[in-house]
């Protein structure tokens, strides 16, 4: 099913088919130039989800269009039980919403128009002056994505809101920002951690020019931190350490927000460490990968061919394990 988001009325959107959703201007947000900046509400679900099963996509891939030109500035995800209340981030694997990308889901480097969340980063908030554009009836893909590890089936929704501005109301266009993700893992990019410390590396570049603006992460419970190094350097260019709760559990990761930019080319050789501890006596599943905001100097999106991605693709495959089996689940 294709949710369609038009005007309504001259001043809200609503989906096709009379069901509108939720529009609030400017409300938690500070004004945005002297423009209002909206946020738009979308749940998806309820789904039902198979018990011990990680991964799951229930309700696939789902299209969306904006019926006018918009610049995106964050989003905030939120899993609901089925009674509607605030459930588990546990349930939440990730979410990626995007540009047209084959499958859905960009390869590793690949440039796109994306946001994406976790059940450790349900709040992605861009930084000032830049934002995602899409144009007007662009399709735009949702995948809302969950884990249940428990050992009976659970009934869960996904609640989205988009926060923009309409690029009609600007009086000069945003820096556009493009996406791209690192993982430490791929093909697949989940792997399992056994009882006790775990540290994977890979060692990427990517095969374009910008500045990064922005980072998030994705990753598990049980993980501890992920950091970029430019191993040109040495310098820690950021480095996402959890929050966590009296029960040891973690409960939010960092996001990483910068109007200067860090500069970046194909010469810079970077450096995904990411690190778990694992308490338990028995593995755990995990993931970790870096979310990346770049801009680009003359504004456009890089391209990204065959012999780009074969390149990232072989980079990607160095990674390697310092401490923990490197699992091949």
């Amino acid at each position: 099913m294709e949710h369609r988001l038009e005007k309504h009325r001259g001043c809200s959107l609503c989906l096709a088919g009379k069901i509108c959703i939720g529009i609030l201007l400017g409300i938690g947000l500070p004004a945005y130039s002297g423009v209002k900046v909206y946020s738009v509400e979308q749940s998806y679900g309820p789904y039902r989800l198979a018990s011990e099963t990680l991964q799951q996509m229930p309700g696939g891939l789902v299209p969306v269009r904006f019926e006018e030109a918009v610049w995106v500035l964050g989003y905030s995800t939120e899993v609901l039980s089925a009674d509607g209340e605030a459930s588990s981030t546990d349930l939440h694997c990730h979410t990626v919403i995007s540009s047209s990308i084959a499958g859905g889901h960009p390869r590793t480097g690949e440039p796109f128009r994306g946001l994406f969340s976790d059940g450790f980063t349900q709040r992605v908030q861009l930084p000032r002056g830049y934002g995602l554009y899409y144009e007007a009836e662009e399709e735009i893909s949702v995948i809302p994505m969950f884990n249940n590890r428990s050992n009976s089936m659970l009934d869960a929704s996904m609640k989205i809101k988009l926060d923009f501005v309409r690029a009609e109301e600007l009086p000069q266009p945003l820096t556009p920002l493009y996406s791209t993700v690192v993982s430490v893992a791929t093909n697949p990019d989940m792997y399992f951690v056994p009882p006790g410390p775990d540290v994977r590396e890979l060692e990427f570049s990517l095969p374009y020019s910008g500045t990064i603006q922005a980072m998030g992460v994705h990753i598990h419970q049980y993980g501890r931190s992920i950091e970029l190094i430019n191993q040109n350097t040495g310098e820690t260019v950021w480095k996402a350490i959890g929050s966590y709760g009296d029960d040891g559990r973690l409960i939010e990761m960092p996001f990483f927000s910068t109007s200067a930019g860090y500069p970046f080319g194909p010469e810079d050789r970077f450096l995904l460490r990411a690190t778990y501890q694992n308490p338990t006596d028995i593995e755990q599943d995990a993931m970790a990968g870096l979310f990346i905001f770049f801009a680009t100097e003359d504004g456009k999106q890089p391209s990204f061919d065959t012999a780009a991605a074969a390149a990232v693709q072989a980079a990607v495959q160095e990674g390697t394990t310092l401490s923990g089996a490197h699992s091949g689940h």
